[in-house]
């Protein structure tokens, strides 16, 4: 049975695009009736994540993801939220909320599969929070985070601002978890999806395509390349 999958979107608004892509090229679909119905509801004026958990800022995004999502309630039967660093808070949307809210932490965790450790590319937020840690070593993957956390900003910053990829620092910043020992690292924020196409890199996991290819599958859709 199909569901209608409502998106709080706009953290930031790029992220969204790159996700709602990802819903419509990943969704199996022979012809327009059969893509998911969706809202994406952008709300950029959001308060900063990152800033918050990292004590950059003491305003709290809660009230506006609470906000969006309980806007979007009437309208959707499930409710995805694109923003890793937003799933700090997943607990309480979960609590608050009478719509099902998937973890997008829990999502990377298992979509790592066989990994016993996995190189962690992150907002300082994510990092603050630990959560994503925690439940990937719950699930047996060791997380290992870079040395230096400000060029990674440097990268998600970027994207939010809309200037052009810097595939050299994405390749300085995936080659040194590499030489620690990282096969795979996750692009554990939905702006980093922008360099999952650089060349010469270790694997590369999406944290926005595998939210997408979860969210497809619980709203009732098929991704195009698994077996029914």
């Amino acid at each position: 049975m199909r569901k209608r999958l409502g998106i709080a979107g706009g953290m930031g608004p790029y992220a969204s695009v790159i996700f709602y892509e990802q819903l419509t090229r990943l969704t199996r679909a022979p012809s327009d009736q059969e893509h998911l119905e969706l809202i994406l509801y952008s709300a950029p004026q959001i308060p900063d994540r990152s800033a918050y958990l990292s004590g950059l800022s003491g305003v709290s995004p809660l009230d506006g993801l609470l906000a969006v999502c309980r806007a979007l309630e009437p309208l959707a039967d499930v409710i995805a939220v694109p923003c890793m660093t937003a799933h700090h808070f997943h607990g309480e949307l979960s609590g608050a909320l009478r719509r099902p809210v998937p973890d997008m932490h829990l999502v990377c965790a298992e979509g790592a599969g066989a990994a016993s450790s996995l190189g962690i590319l992150a907002t300082d937020g994510t990092v603050a929070s630990g959560r994503l840690q925690s439940v990937l070593t719950r699930h047996g993957v060791r997380p290992v985070l870079p040395d230096d956390q400000e060029p990674v900003m440097r990268l998600i910053y970027g994207v939010k601002a809309g200037k052009p990829p810097d595939h050299d620092l994405f390749r300085s910043l995936t080659g040194r978890l590499a030489g620690r020992g990282v096969h795979t690292i996750l692009l554990a924020c939905t702006e980093l999806s922008a360099y999952r196409g650089t060349p010469g890199t270790p694997e590369l996991l999406d944290a926005s395509e595998l939210y997408a290819r979860h969210c497809i599958k619980i709203a009732g859709g098929m991704v195009v390349d698994e077996c029914p």
